[in-house]
C-alpha cells in the first residue's frame, strides 16, 4: 500500500520516484491518494501503459481518462478498468479522492480486455478499500487474503457498466472539434460545425459514423451526459448546468438526463452525497 502524498502526486517526476507499479514483482498493488486545486492535474506526463491492468475508483470529485482514441470520466463512486498495456492519460480536475489497484492480467486472465467504466456495489467499494490500503508484501494466494481476492476479481466482472466512454474521430479534419473539447467547450451543432471546419454535414456524418459507430448528434448527446456527470460531482447547480449545455430550460435538462440514465439529476446528486 502506498498513501501518496498531495505534494508527491502533484509532481509527475516526484510521483515516478515514489511509486511505479512496474517495478514490483507483487501481482497486486494498491495506492491511495487525493488531489485538491483549481487547476487540472495530470499525475503522469503524457500517454503512458503499465505491465499491470488497473482499477481506478474516484471516492470524490471527477477524474477524466484520455486514450488513443476515446475519452471518458470517471464521477464518483465510480470506477475504470483499463487493462494493461493500454496507453492512457489520466487528468484530475479540482478536489479529487481516489484508490487504484494494479493487477498482473496473466495470474487473471479472466479480467475485463478492453476499457469499461463501472458502478460499484457497497461489496466492491469495501474490496477496493482493504486492497488500497495492504502491504505491498501482502501474499495474495493464501488463506483469507486468496479468498478475498477471489470475489474482488468476480465482482469487477460482474459490476454493471456505464456509459461513460466517448470514441473520439480521428479524421484530421476534425482537429478543430477536438480542439473545443480540450477546452471543455461544448460542441457545435452540426450546422455551426460544418461551417466552422468547411466540411458538409453529410461528410461530418460519414465520419462519425465510421469513426465513432454513432452519428454526430447521439454523439454530441453523449458528450452533454458526460459533461453534466462532471458539472454535477463539483456541486455545480441545476440551473448553471442547465445553460452552460444550452438546454432551453431546467426541465429539459431534468427529462434528458432521466432519459439517459433513468433517474434524475436530484436522485443522482442525493446518491453522491450518501
Amino acid at each position: 500500500m502506498a498513501v501518496i502524498p498531495p505534494d508527491i502526486f502533484s509532481n509527475a517526476e516526484a510521483l515516478n520516484q515514489f511509486f511505479d507499479p512496474d517495478k514490483f514483482d507483487s501481482p497486486v498493488l494498491g495506492i491511495a491518494t487525493c488531489y485538491d486545486s483549481p487547476v487540472a492535474h495530470t499525475p503522469r506526463a503524457g500517454l503512458h501503459s503499465h505491465s499491470k491492468g488497473q482499477l481506478t475508483f474516484t471516492r470524490q470529485g471527477c477524474t477524466h481518462i484520455e486514450l488513443c482514441n476515446q475519452v471518458c470520466i470517471i464521477p464518483p463512486y465510480r470506477a475504470v478498468w483499463i487493462p494493461a498495456h493500454t496507453l492512457h492519460k489520466t487528468v484530475q480536475h479540482h478536489n479529487v479522492e481516489f484508490r487504484s489497484i494494479y493487477l498482473d492480467m496473466n495470474e487473471f486472465p479472466q479480467l475485463p480486455a478492453k476499457i469499461e467504466v463501472m458502478s460499484l456495489s457497497p461489496l466492491l467499494k469495501e474490496l477496493v478499500e482493504r486492497i488500497a490500503f495492504s502491504d505491498f508484501e501482502t501474499n495474495w494466494f493464501q488463506d483469507r487474503q486468496y479468498n478475498l481476492l477471489q470475489v474482488f476479481i468476480d465482482e469487477i466482472c460482474a459490476a454493471p457498466r456505464q456509459p461513460m466512454l466517448l470514441p473520439l474521430p480521428q479524421d484530421s479534419r476534425m482537429k478543430p472539434l477536438l480542439d473545443i473539447l480540450k477546452q471543455q467547450a461544448l460542441p457545435p451543432q452540426l450546422q455551426k460545425l460544418s461551417s466552422r471546419i468547411g466540411a458538409s454535414e453529410r461528410t461530418i456524418c460519414r465520419i462519425f459514423s465510421r469513426e465513432t459507430g454513432m452519428n454526430y448528434r447521439s454523439w454530441r448527446q453523449q458528450w452533454r451526459l458526460m459533461r453534466s456527470l462532471e458539472l454535477m460531482s463539483n456541486r455545480v447547480s441545476l440551473s448553471t448546468i442547465s445553460s452552460t449545455l444550452e438546454f432551453n430550460s431546467d426541465s429539459a435538462f431534468v427529462a434528458f438526463f432521466k432519459q439517459y440514465t433513468g433517474t434524475t439529476p436530484g436522485s443522482y446528486i442525493q446518491e453522491l452525497r450518501c
